[in-house]
């Protein structure tokens, strides 16, 4: 997670000014008093660093965005199941063929099989399971006719959230007693899985106390709290 590069701005200062690399933020900074060269203040930092962990949570399939309450749990796929699923042999046995021996020779007889077309293993990423706060949801799809509605059921957050990507500030309202304890399983298990965070960080009692110093700062601030937990103090940059 790299920060943009500063933009200098033209004006009859013998300074050059600079934006701030958090894009919510309008103010600049002068040559040499910025924040790893682009930022205007540490929060700016944080909150830019943040952001993008949050964005990467909104990408997690396993987590709600607006409750961050896990949602799915996944396993990766055993290796007898990979080697096995690229076989065709092994597909066209699993499907109806049979082996049979004839002059000495062993041959495959498909002429029951059903399905032979082998699976393709290095694409699949494991299996996904419900958890206690997975509900079936009912959402639209856009048929592409005006006059035709299309609906599908697929799995979703108790916190009444249909697309785990998004974040709904009404939602968030309603779970807003369970959010911060949420947000830390969150942290905690992404941090675990080097998905977000230095290589440096773990996810031990000094996270926590940077994750609960932040929200104690600035509560319902999702991206400086999730910033200065993952790349606060004592943390290399």
């Amino acid at each position: 997670m790299s920060a943009k590069s500063p933009t200098p701005q033209s004006h009859e200062s013998s300074e050059s000014e600079y934006d701030c690399g958090f894009d919510a933020c309008d103010d600049v900074f002068t040559e040499g008093t910025g924040v790893n060269s682009s930022f205007c203040s540490t929060d700016c930092y944080y909150r830019h660093k943040g952001k993008s962990a949050l964005q990467q949570i909104k990408s997690d399939h396993r987590f709600c965005a607006t409750c961050f309450q896990r949602v799915k749990t996944t396993s990766a796929p055993s290796e007898d199941w990979v080697d096995r699923g690229s076989s065709p042999m092994d597909v066209a046995l699993a499907n109806g063929a049979v082996l049979t021996n004839g002059d000495g020779e062993i041959t495959l007889d498909a002429t029951e099989c059903r399905h032979a077309r082998p699976t393709a293993t290095d694409s699949a990423i494991g299996y996904q399971y419900r958890t206690e706060n997975t509900t079936l949801v009912v959402d639209d799809v856009d048929s592409g006719d005006p006059y035709q509605r299309l609906e599908r059921t697929k799995w979703g957050c108790k916190c009444g959230n249909v697309d785990l990507s998004e974040r709904h500030e009404v939602l968030e309202d309603v779970e807003i007693e369970s959010i911060l304890p949420s947000l830390w399983r969150c942290l905690v298990a992404l941090v675990q899985d080097n998905a977000i965070g230095p290589d440096q960080v773990d996810a031990n009692a000094a996270l926590k106390d940077r994750f609960l110093g932040a929200a104690r700062e600035s509560w319902r601030d999702w991206r400086f709290i999730i910033g200065y937990a993952l790349y606060g103090p004592g943390v290399n940059r």
